[in-house]
């Protein structure tokens, strides 16, 4: 295989087919997370690694490639905000806390906006 063809399967690979779109958090992040145990490699979104015990050159490539599959697995206006990340684990931090509603006060905001805005035909509920 040559290497342009290693880098168009990279870019096509994703973890799911369900692409996060910032609404169905609960259900990728369970996709991502059954996807990387059954591979073995889940410890990348809980953990940075300790870098005396493992072969850190090893540990970044893997950890690119899950970056490329969970990046390919978002709709891109999510992917480019997160596109600056350098690990795994950071993506996935970052994801929970914009994506997951827990303690999430711009969500919290938005749905109490959106409930003092309710109209019936031109008069306020």
């Amino acid at each position: 295989m040559t290497s342009k063809s290693n880098s168009s399967s990279l870019h096509n690979l994703q973890i799911t087919s369900i692409k996060l779109d910032g609404s169905n958090y609960p259900q990728c992040s369970k996709a991502v997370q059954t996807f990387l145990k059954g591979i073995g490699l889940v410890s990348h979104l809980t953990a940075q690694p300790d870098k005396k015990d493992i072969d850190l050159a090893k540990w970044e490539q893997t950890d690119a490639r899950i970056l490329t599959m969970m990046w390919n697995s978002m709709e891109p206006k999510i992917s480019c905000n997160l596109m600056h990340m350098e690990t795994t684990k950071e993506v996935w931090d970052e994801c929970k806390v914009l994506y997951s509603g827990a303690k999430n006060m711009t969500r919290i905001c938005e749905i109490w906006s959106e409930l003092f805005d309710l109209k019936k035909g031109d008069k306020t509920i």
